[in-house]
Formats: structure tokens, sequence, C-alpha cells
């Protein structure tokens, strides 16, 4: 649906226009007929932080509503840990959405969600990361998209410099070659920003 004061044409989208979607052989169907494979993700995966969210839709070090149509079935994501027993939360979940929910929402759906969790006490994340199907992802995140793109692959080439061995100009080199630099979701106070990088290139490194 439209979300009226939110995307990134709320200034021309005024009005709220809900769109009620129709499930079918794993596709979504448009009233207008038009069909869409649907990839359900989770919007929302977080460890309770130490401070006080402004709203339900911040994003940080631990996670958030971070909108990452990646995180599918068959993923794992890395969450730092903040508080004793982690308190992970799930929810916001999408059949479909697309980079930026540029509209200010996706196709919300319930749904009933099967994980595992464990500790991996020697990690010492400063924010998530993720594996998927086709990516290895850091999240990044920020007021100011520019320094949270910045920070985003920053971490991307610390990582394969310091676990991966890799000389600095290479990493950097192979994150403009093989990765991706990506919006989850924008207008909002705070952006939740992804660093991609091809697993079939990762996986050669060891």
């Amino acid at each position: 649906m439209v979300m009226p004061g939110r995307g990134f044409l709320e200034e021309e989208f005024t009005e709220g226009y809900p769109t009620v979607m129709t499930i079918e052989g794993g596709h979504l169907v448009l009233p207008t007929g038009l069909r869409l494979k649907m990839m359900p993700s989770m919007g929302l995966v977080a460890t309770t932080p130490t401070y006080v969210q402004n709203t339900a839709s911040d994003s940080g070090p631990y996670g958030g509503d971070i909108d990452m149509k990646e995180l599918v079935e068959g993923s794992t994501i890395y969450m730092p840990v903040f508080v004793d027993g982690g308190l992970l939360a799930l929810g916001d979940c999408h059949a479909l959405v697309g980079d930026g929910a540029v509209a200010g929402t996706g196709a919300e759906c319930s749904s009933d969600t099967h994980i595992r969790v464990t500790v991996e006490k020697s990690m010492n994340l400063a924010s998530p990361r993720a594996i998927t199907p086709e990516h290895f992802v850091v999240l990044s995140y920020g007021e100011d998209l520019s320094p949270a793109m910045k920070q985003a692959v920053r971490d991307m080439v610390d990582f394969l410099v310091r676990e991966k061995g890799m000389a600095p100009y290479d990493a950097y080199t192979l994150c403009s070659l093989a990765g991706d630099v990506r919006v989850s979701r924008t207008f909002r106070p705070i952006s939740p920003v992804k660093m991609m990088l091809s697993r079939e290139a990762l996986e050669q490194l060891g």
C-alpha cells in the first residue's frame, strides 16, 4: 500500500492507498491481474539495544527494522548481543518488498517462521552480518545515507582484510567488482544500508 507521509514521493502521493492481494501458487496477484513471485523475508530482526529507540522503525548495531529482502529461507544472520539473554525480536514479515520500499511499505503478511538460535561467543561483532543464498552482507545505518554507505563499504573491506587475509587495495577492488551497496529502506529517521558481496567470489578466498 501507499503510506501517506512516507516513501520517496510523499509530496506527490499524499493519500493512503491500500492494495489487497491474493496468494496463488507462490505468487502475489494484484487487483490489476499482475502476478509477482513471492520472496518472503523478515523485516525486523533485532537484539535488544542498551538505549531507547525513537520509533519501532529504527535500526542500529542491534539490527532493527532492516527490511533486508535477501534474508529469505536458508539465510543466516549474525547479531551483536548487548544485554543478558540477547532478547531477540522478529517481526514485520513481507511476502515481497523492493529495496527502498519506495511507496512506504512492502506486501505485509503473517508468517510461521522457523529459526535456530545459537550463541557464537568469539565473533565480537560491531554490527549485523548475514549470509544469504547468494551474498555475504554487512549492515550499516545512519541518519545520513552518504556516511552510512561509506561505513558499509569500510566494514566489508575490513572484513576481507582481517578475516580473509586480503591486502586492503585488493579488498577494495573486489568490493567494486563483485559487490553492491543498497539501501534497504530510506526516508525514515535512520536508514539501514547493506554492502553485499557475491558468495561465489567470497568462497574462493577460503
